[in-house]
């Protein structure tokens, strides 16, 4: 038979297998890696280092600026490689992607589930790839970041790299009003704010 101190361990542990098993089957896209490999908002980097910074418990983020996001993930997974830079065209999206050293141009629907095309383009210089790769924070952590603090409809989103940080650089229309926002690449803070 067992003690009443055990069943109430027992119970207790049941409850965080529980909250576990609910976590895991989770459709969210928190706790995750990109399939870049690089950190998501929400999960913690490697040992010894920070995690990124969390995304709001209630973003604000719409339907455009969730398709965006879709988009990233769809064209990043089809050429396997870093999504880095994302615009609306007419016809949906067109996202690049840096696959070993060359860009590819990946253009998908509105929705953000289908490619439409690819297109080789030039090469990304060494400099430019490693920062990249060292971002701890995804181009769709960075639109997820902003559309927390903004609200709107993403516009287009771009790493930025010069010689002393790398950072995204997002742009939100809110209310018929451009909004760049530069966050820091390796840990998403906010870096500068315009208004156009």
């Amino acid at each position: 038979m067992l003690s009443h101190r055990t069943k109430k361990f027992l119970a207790g542990l049941s409850a965080v297998a529980l909250l576990a098993l609910s976590a895991c089957g989770s459709d969210d896209n928190t706790n995750r890696n990109t399939p870049s490999g690089q950190v998501t908002a929400e999960t913690p980097g490697p040992a010894g280092t920070e995690s990124a910074p969390a995304q709001s418990e209630t973003p604000v983020h719409t339907e455009t600026t969730r398709n965006a996001q879709r988009a990233v993930v769809t064209a990043a997974k089809h050429v396997d490689g870093i999504a880095y830079s994302i615009d609306r065209d007419d016809n949906g999206w067109e996202v690049d992607v840096l696959k070993g050293n060359r860009k590819v141009e990946v253009r998908i629907n509105a929705a953000g589930t289908k490619v439409r095309s690819t297109e080789n383009d030039d090469t990304m210089s060494q400099r430019e790839r490693r920062d990249l790769k060292n971002a701890r924070v995804s181009l769709e952590d960075a639109i997820a970041i902003a559309s927390s603090r903004m609200g709107g409809n993403l516009d287009e989103a771009e790493f930025e790299d010069d010689r002393s940080q790398s950072m995204w650089s997002v742009t939100m229309e809110v209310e018929g009003v451009d909004i760049e926002v530069l966050l820091d690449a390796t840990n998403g803070e906010l870096l500068k704010e315009k208004r156009d």
